[in-house]
C-alpha cells in the first residue's frame, strides 16, 4: 500500500497506520473463518467496532504530529481516504467519516469557523486531541492561547441557572 505522508506528520502515524492495516488484513483473512459461525449481523457489528477504533487511531496519529504544513493536512485526508478505499474491498460496513474528516478539515478553517467547529464538535474528541489540534493549527502561543481558553470554556461545566 502506498502511503503518501510527509515527514512532518511523523513516523508514529505511518507505523500505527501500517500496523492497523495489517491487523485489518489479517482479520479479513483469518476472521472470515472464525466469524463464519456468527450471524451476518454479528459480523457487521464486529466490523463497526473495528472501524470506530480505526477512526480513533487516525485522530490520535494525526494529533501526534510535530508540525502540519500546508501540504500536510491534505495528505492526512488522502491517507484516510486511501484507508477507506482499502476497507471497502474488505467489508460492506462503512465507518462514520465525520470524526476523522472533521479533524483534518479543522486545520484549514478560519478563526470564526474554527470556533464554531469547536463549539459543535468538542464532545466528539478527547480534550487532549483538541488541545493538540489548536497547538498545531496556531503555531505561536500568542495565537493558540485565546483558542485554548475558548476550548477550556467549552469543556468546563456551565453553572445551572438559579
Amino acid at each position: 500500500m502506498n502511503i503518501m505522508l510527509s515527514t512532518s506528520i511523523g513516523v508514529y502515524l505511518v507505523l500505527m497506520h501500517a500496523r492497523f492495516f495489517c491487523l485489518l488484513l489479517t482479520l479479513r483473512l483469518n476472521l472470515r473463518v472464525l466469524l463464519s459461525f456468527l450471524k451476518p449481523t454479528a459480523v457487521q457489528e464486529v466490523w463497526k467496532l473495528l472501524l470506530e477504533e480505526a477512526n480513533v487511531v487516525f485522530v490520535e496519529g494525526f494529533s501526534l504530529a510535530k508540525k502540519v504544513t500546508e501540504s500536510g493536512w491534505p495528505r492526512m485526508k488522502l491517507d484516510y481516504e486511501e484507508f477507506l478505499g482499502q476497507v471497502a474491498t474488505m467489508t460492506d460496513v462503512r465507518p462514520t467519516k465525520d470524526v476523522v474528516l472533521g479533524y483534518t478539515t479543522a486545520f484549514i478553517l478560519g478563526d470564526d469557523a474554527f470556533r464554531e467547529w469547536l463549539k459543535t464538535s468538542f464532545k466528539m474528541y478527547p480534550p487532549q486531541r483538541l488541545e493538540k489540534l489548536i497547538q498545531l493549527k496556531y503555531t505561536s502561543s500568542k495565537q493558540s492561547k485565546p483558542m485554548l481558553k475558548y476550548l477550556q470554556s467549552l469543556l468546563s461545566p456551565q453553572p445551572l441557572p438559579s
